[in-house]
């Protein structure tokens, strides 16, 4: 409540964590669209999806390949029971060929590519599918105006907050040298 927030993030590394699913339970009697507090997924290559925090809306994603955020919230109090679903064996981790990162990169931001629209999402979901580093490094660029305003949004104004700030806009920098 009182506009309390989460930035953008993933809930685990599927490298060094276990978590494999997030579940969420929302058990919010009597709200609205104006109270907020509503659930940011992003599934790269689409659009966000915002689900409400609405009494018995249960929600489940992956823990370590789903950016989301929560919005600000103006109610006193926003009730959910989060948990996750574990798992032990660690999916092997591929590398993506740097041709195809170039390629990517090239008609993600070229405009003027005679490259279609589906070539770019074939390519981005082998990204996404098959180098964890990669994919959370693609998703922090795609989103990185919003990322870094769900940061500012989601702290206080501080040294650290403005560090923070500052490492997001150096590693976005250094993910367009690429």
């Amino acid at each position: 409540g009182d506009g309390a927030c989460f930035p953008i993030h993933f809930d685990s590394h599927e490298q060094v964590d276990q978590r494999r699913v997030t579940c969420i339970l929302y058990l919010n009697h009597d709200w609205s669209a104006r109270d907020g507090g509503q659930l940011r997924l992003y599934p790269s290559p689409s659009e966000y999806v915002d689900v409400e925090p609405t009494l018995g809306t249960m929600v489940m994603f992956s823990s370590a390949r789903m950016p989301h955020r929560v919005l600000p919230s103006s109610l006193k109090a926003r009730y959910c029971l989060t948990f996750w679903l574990s798992g032990t064996a660690r999916q092997q981790r591929a590398h993506v060929s740097p041709d195809i990162l170039s390629t990517l990169a090239g008609d993600l931001c070229d405009q003027n590519t005679s490259r279609t629209v589906d070539h770019a999402s074939s390519l981005l979901s082998e990204v996404l599918h098959t180098d964890p580093e990669c994919r959370n490094a693609l998703a922090r660029y795609m989103l990185a105006k919003e990322w870094a305003a769900s940061i500012v949004e989601s702290h206080a104004s501080s040294d650290d907050r403005a560090r923070v700030v500052d490492q997001h806009k150096l590693e976005i920098e250094k993910i367009e040298t690429i």
